[in-house]
């Protein structure tokens, strides 16, 4: 497993991205993480996509991983679909004429399956694992109260998420690895 790591930037944002090459590439998968974690937390994932020949070509989001800017904020879904862009872009320079697909994870599931959606593309397919398709709990009123007088007056505020890290998975070591992970955060604005 070939890995290289890449940048790109927008929004005058500096990207972090990477890329895990299979030794025979069929095909790309190209990664967007969930909420609060990076690109780097899905290697396993790539390790086994690249045993079965597909190149993983990932990347950190606005606010996330080492992506440059604070944590947890972007400037508009635009512009995250625009850094889905830019990847996709990556991936074809680095493997031309090789059939792409899209995988996001939660919240990366939502940019995905909204790219898809939104974008002319020629990819061969998505693929979204619990994706982000409305909140799992209803907030309290006056968080969301508060949260639109802020988009409208200081976007860039970031809130706590409310994700509960236990929640993240049934296994407890990959719990206790997302809490003491140094560039996993709980911020979104």
């Amino acid at each position: 497993m070939a890995h290289k790591e890449f940048n790109f930037h927008i929004y005058n944002t500096t990207f972090f991205g990477q890329c895990w090459e299979a030794k025979n590439t069929k095909a790309v998968v190209v990664l967007a993480h969930g909420m609060g974690e990076y690109s780097g937390r899905y290697m396993h994932v790539a390790k086994k996509l690249n045993e079965h020949d597909f190149s993983v070509v990932a990347f950190d989001h606005f606010g996330h991983g080492k992506t440059s800017g604070k944590r947890g904020h972007n400037p508009s879904f635009e512009a995250v679909l625009k850094s889905v862009t830019m990847t996709i872009e990556k991936a074809r320079a680095f493997f031309p004429n090789t059939p792409i697909f899209l995988y996001g994870h939660s919240m990366g599931g939502n940019t995905v399956i909204n790219y898809a959606l939104k974008k002319t593309t020629h990819l061969q397919g998505i693929i979204a694992t619990s994706p982000f398709l409305k909140l799992a709990f209803e907030p309290p009123k006056i968080k969301l109260a508060i949260g639109k007088l802020l988009q409208k007056i200081a976007p860039s505020i970031t809130m706590g998420n409310e994700i509960n890290p236990t929640d993240i998975s049934r296994e407890r070591i990959e719990v206790e690895r997302y809490i003491n992970d140094p560039l996993i955060h709980s911020k979104i604005s």
